[in-house]
């Protein structure tokens, strides 16, 4: 919609606006300075959140598609 094209992605932590490249995180999107400021905890947290959430998806749709 066009609203959506009109939304500025700004950064989770620092709140400046992103201009290229980015982290897209399940916890929000952050710039890459920040992400690479980020603890290695926070990171490995976040990868496992989202492995968990597309396994999870993944779960759904294979059940969906078998009963």
């Amino acid at each position: 919609t066009i609203w959506q094209m009109n939304k500025v992605l700004k950064c989770k932590k620092c709140g400046k606006e992103i201009q290229s490249g980015f982290y897209n995180t399940p916890d929000g999107a952050y710039c890459c300075g920040c992400w690479e400021r980020t603890p290695q905890a926070v990171k490995d947290a976040a990868f496992l959140k989202a492995m968990k959430k597309l396994a999870d998806t993944g779960k759904i749709i294979y059940n969906t598609f078998t009963e």
